[in-house]
């Protein structure tokens, strides 16, 4: 079993609860296997060291998103792992984006 050993500030489970991704305060998300409790993909590139940064699964499951310390909003590729897109513009950290609001 692996150990996560950062803090977590948010979590999310898939609708089928064999994954959960969890936003950690080292800049990374993590993918996690939970009938293997193995940690499968990593993201990053945004900035989560202070506040409770949420991530989520956006419509289609195909991406990844998260807010980030730095005003911007950060879509990742589930699969490649690789940022398709960053959204720049805001005032103030993005603490929970809703995917709704850019993901049309």
């Amino acid at each position: 079993m692996q150990l996560l050993t950062v803090t977590s500030s948010h979590i999310k489970f898939t609708p089928n609860s064999k994954f959960i991704l969890a936003s950690t305060q080292d800049s990374t998300i993590r993918l996690w296997n939970t009938q293997t409790s193995k940690c499968v993909k990593t993201y990053s590139g945004h900035m989560n060291r202070t506040y409770c940064i949420f991530a989520d699964f956006a419509p289609g499951r195909k991406h990844i998103t998260s807010g980030s310390e730095d005003m911007r909003i950060y879509i990742w590729d589930l699969q490649t792992r690789e940022i398709g897109q960053v959204l720049e513009g805001h005032r103030g950290e993005m603490h929970r984006p809703e995917q709704q609001d850019y993901l049309r």
